[in-house]
């Protein structure tokens, strides 16, 4: 296996960074975060999912080590078609092979758009909690607004500037919000979204960054478009958020998706239970044939 960093320019200039654990006898697996992180923050999980696939982990725009780019380019239909550039240049420069992604949250949507725009530039989909936004008519639309409504005067209120790594890490490892984090955990992930400018370390994804990334996520006919997709899709849930399992039951009724519950995790669970979540996603990206004509063997899992 070969372990490196490549950086992918964007039609319109911005620049993703990509962390690579690719191996070519190994089956192909995507992993994104969500808004706000980054896959340093999700580095136990990458190290997992790398001992049996060939990964390829994606920071988006303005966030880990993709460059800081301008405010007005973080919309929705940009980071979807920030998706559809990169798969096009995975099968460019690694050559066209079955894909699979492992999507938390945020980029699990620009997955299914990738989807709907391309049929089958996957074979399966594991989507942590994504937040699909229902069309004004649905009984979920007016919850779904207020908790995103929530999250945005939750992002103008966190803190955005510390004197190093260590001192978040202390700030944050009391919060109820991440009490299923190891301190290894924790220390990912706070070194993964603080970067240095000058004498401080600050958050990668500014505040506003981040609040267009919740405050853009409309419906714009993208939900109805949900049950064309044809591939298998797993949606994994906590059993902490009420609005997450409606939203996840609808989904399931509406879409025709998967879904597994997990418990003792949250909205975190890639960063709470990373071993976990790479053992339900290698089961389900399993039971497709050419996942495993590529699989290594159970064997190397112990």
């Amino acid at each position: 296996m070969r372990e490196s960093r490549i950086n992918i320019e964007m039609s319109d200039g911005a620049v993703l960074s990509v962390r690579c654990c690719y191996a070519a006898n190994r089956p192909r697996i995507l992993i994104g975060h969500g808004n706000g992180f980054s896959v340093n923050a999700f580095a136990q999980l990458v190290d997992s999912v790398a001992t049996w696939g060939s990964v390829l982990a994606i920071d988006l725009r303005n966030h880990g080590l993709s460059s800081r780019y301008k405010l007005e380019a973080h919309t929705q239909a940009r980071l979807r078609l920030d998706m559809i550039e990169v798969i096009d240049h995975f099968d460019k420069v690694f050559g066209p092979a079955p894909t699979y992604g492992l999507f938390h949250s945020l980029s699990g949507l620009h997955a299914l758009y990738a989807e709907l725009n391309k049929p089958n530039r996957f074979r399966r989909l594991v989507l942590i909690e994504p937040p699909v936004s229902p069309p004004p008519t649905h009984n979920l639309h007016n919850r779904q607004i207020a908790a995103q409504i929530s999250l945005v005067e939750a992002t103008q209120r966190r803190r955005d500037r510390f004197s190093s790594i260590e001192e978040m890490v202390d700030r944050l490892r009391d919060r109820p919000r991440f009490q299923y984090l190891s301190l290894q955990a924790l220390q990912n992930y706070c070194g993964g979204v603080l970067r240095k400018e000058g004498k401080n370390w600050i958050l990668h994804c500014s505040k506003k960054v981040e609040s267009a990334g919740y405050e853009n996520n409309l419906d714009d006919g993208f939900f109805s478009l949900l049950p064309s997709i044809a591939i298998p899709v797993l949606l994994l849930s906590s059993d902490v958020d009420s609005l997450v399992q409606d939203l996840t039951n609808d989904l399931v009724q509406h879409a025709g998706f998967d879904s597994h519950q997990v418990s003792d995790s949250t909205h975190l669970m890639p960063m709470e239970i990373p071993e976990t979540v790479s053992t339900i996603s290698r089961d389900y990206f399993g039971k497709d044939v050419e996942f495993c004509s590529k699989a290594p063997r159970t064997d190397l899992y112990k």
